[in-house]
């Protein structure tokens, strides 16, 4: 599902912006002993990686939500993302004190990865024993 849709007129205001830089690049190749044209060169490819990377279908929206605890941070993104259903757990005592990520599927899945992370870090083996 595309989140942003790229338009025509995208596309040709895309064009116009690479076609200045490019020509701004012939314009001063006869002077390529004086300057150094890579940098320009560098500028358009990133525009082009930049702009092809925001219109991608496969593009994931991260959002951190940080607070002190017991803000109720839990409650915001169960009222926020699932309707107020009680998703995500909040207590009196702080539960969510570790990284919780959530992503969209097709099937309702709750993976509770806290034993995945050591002191250095993620740990495959600790997935790969939670998922058999």
């Amino acid at each position: 599902m595309p989140i942003f849709k790229k338009t025509a007129l995208d596309e040709q205001k895309f064009a116009e912006h690479i076609g200045r830089i490019n020509t701004a690049i012939d314009t001063l190749s006869p002077y390529g002993d004086y300057t150094d044209l890579s940098q320009l060169a560098k500028i358009r490819d990133s525009f082009i990686t930049k702009t092809d990377d925001f219109f991608r279908e496969d593009r994931k929206l991260n959002i951190g939500v940080i607070g002190q605890v017991k803000a109720g941070k839990s409650s915001f993104l169960n009222t926020l993302l699932f309707g107020g259903k009680k998703v995500l757990p909040s207590a009196a005592t702080p539960k969510t004190a570790t990284l919780t990520k959530i992503e969209y599927s097709e099937e309702n899945l709750s993976l509770m990865l806290e034993s995945c992370y050591t002191e250095s870090g993620f740990s495959a083996e600790n997935l790969i024993n939670l998922l058999s």
